[in-house]
C-alpha cells in the first residue's frame, strides 16, 4: 500500500495531437481517471505507481481552406482563419493556422490551361483564376475551345459592337486598369472589357470581326485563322510576351508587326489600302498625328505617313471617325474595303498553368 499522499494532478488537453495526462492514483491497484480529451485526443488513465498516463495520439486534422471569390496564395504556405475544432456539436474557437500548400487541386488560370487539360472543344464560359498581386481571383470568361481557331484556347478580353465608338484610339479604356459590362460573357453584340484585358498575361491575340460577311471567300478562307465560320480574323504574336493586353496598349507607339501585305489578316475587299506607305502593327501614331489605330493599318499613297488618307483596324481616332473597330476612306486608295464601322471580339492566349489553391493543416496546437 502505498501511503504518502498528495495532491491528484489533472491532465490537460491537447489540440489535434496527443491528448492530456490522466489524473494519478494515490494507491496501488487504483488507477486515476482518464484525462481531459484532446481534439483528436483522448487523455490517458493513471497507473498503479500513481502516475498520470500519457494521452492518446490524436487523429491528424486535415481542413481545406474554403474556395471563395478571392484567396491569398503562394508557393509555399498561405495562411487562412480556421476554427480549431472539428466536430459540428463542439464549441468552435478561432485560431489562424499556417498551412501548407498541397498541388493534388488546382485552379486553372486561363482558357489555354483548361484546353491543355481536358482536351474540350466547346465554346463557353468557364471558370478561371486570375492572379492580382498575391490574390487569385476567381473569374467568368468566355473561351474559344473551338480547335479549328489555331487550337482553342483563346480567352476573350474586350468586344465591341457594330456602330460602337466606345474603344477609340484615345479612349482611356487602352491604358487604365477600368473594366465595362463585366457580366456579358458571351459572344453578343455589346461592348465590354474585361479583367483578363488587365490582369491575364499572354503570347498571342486574336481578333474576330463576326459581322464580315465571308460567303464570298469560299469554304476556308477567314484571315489569319481558316477553316471557321466565326468571322473574318487577325493573328498576332504580342511582342516581347507574355504581357497583358493593357501592358501592350499603354506601351510604346508604333509596334510594327511587318508588312501587312505578308499577313493574312489583310484583304482588299474587306479592308481598304494605299499603295504607299504602310504600317500594320500596336498603337500607330502616324507623323501628322491623323488616323491613329490602337491594332491595325496605317496607309498612304505617297512614301511617307504625312497624309495617310486610309485607316483601318480596331481603336481608331477621330479622323477615322471614332470606330472601335472598322474600316474607313478618307481618298485615294487603291483597294476599296468595307468602309463602314465593325462588330470584333478580341482574345488572348496565355501560356500560364494553374495556380495551387488547396491548402491543409496537419495537427497543432495553433
Amino acid at each position: 500500500m502505498n501511503t504518502n499522499a498528495g495532491a491528484l494532478a489533472s491532465g490537460t488537453s491537447g489540440i489535434g495531437g496527443t491528448g492530456g495526462g490522466g489524473n494519478g492514483a494515490l494507491c496501488n491497484y487504483c488507477h486515476g481517471d482518464n484525462g481531459v480529451n484532446g481534439l483528436g485526443g483522448g487523455g490517458g488513465g493513471g497507473d498503479a505507481e500513481g502516475r498520470g498516463g500519457n494521452g492518446g495520439h490524436g487523429t491528424v486534422i486535415v481542413r481545406y481552406a474554403a474556395l471563395t471569390d478571392s484567396y491569398p496564395i503562394s508557393s509555399s504556405t498561405c495562411a487562412v482563419t480556421m476554427t480549431a475544432a472539428g466536430v459540428a456539436d463542439t464549441a468552435m474557437t478561432t485560431a489562424t493556422a499556417q498551412v501548407r500548400a498541397v498541388r493534388s487541386w488546382q485552379r486553372r488560370s486561363s482558357c489555354k490551361d483548361i484546353k491543355d487539360t481536358t482536351n474540350t472543344n466547346t465554346n463557353g464560359v468557364y471558370s478561371i483564376g486570375i492572379m492580382s498581386g498575391s490574390i487569385v481571383t476567381n473569374t467568368q470568361v468566355y473561351c474559344i475551345m473551338d480547335s479549328a481557331m489555331a487550337g482553342g484556347g483563346w480567352t476573350m478580353i474586350m468586344k465591341s459592337a457594330q456602330n460602337s465608338t466606345t474603344f477609340p484610339y484615345v479612349s482611356n479604356y487602352w491604358t487604365t486598369a477600368n473594366k465595362l459590362n463585366e457580366s456579358s460573357t458571351n459572344l453578343s453584340a455589346a461592348d465590354a472589357k474585361f479583367i483578363s484585358f488587365n490582369k491575364l498575361g499572354g503570347t498571342e491575340l486574336l481578333a474576330v470581326f463576326p459581322d464580315v460577311d465571308t460567303t464570298s471567300f469560299g469554304a476556308t478562307e477567314r484571315g489569319s485563322v481558316d477553316g471557321h465560320n466565326y468571322g473574318w480574323t487577325w493573328r498576332a504574336t504580342v511582342p516581347s510576351g507574355p504581357k497583358t493586353a493593357l501592358s501592350l496598349f499603354s506601351g510604346a507607339s508604333n509596334q510594327s508587326l511587318g508588312d501587312p501585305f505578308t499577313f493574312g489578316v489583310w484583304n482588299g475587299s474587306v479592308f481598304s489600302a494605299q499603295g504607299g506607305y504602310k504600317f500594320y502593327g500596336f498603337n500607330y501614331t502616324t507623323s501628322s498625328q491623323a488616323l491613329k489605330t490602337r491594332w491595325g493599318f496605317g496607309w498612304n499613297n505617297e512614301g511617307d505617313q504625312g497624309s495617310n488618307d486610309v485607316s483601318r483596324g480596331i481603336g481608331l481616332d477621330t479622323s477615322a471617325r471614332s470606330y472601335s473597330a472598322g474600316d474607313v476612306i478618307n481618298c485615294c486608295q487603291n483597294y476599296t474595303g468595307l468602309n463602314r464601322s465593325m462588330a470584333v471580339n478580341v482574345f488572348i492566349r496565355s501560356q500560364i498553368r494553374g495556380f495551387s489553391v488547396r491548402c491543409d493543416y496537419v495537427g497543432g496546437p495553433f
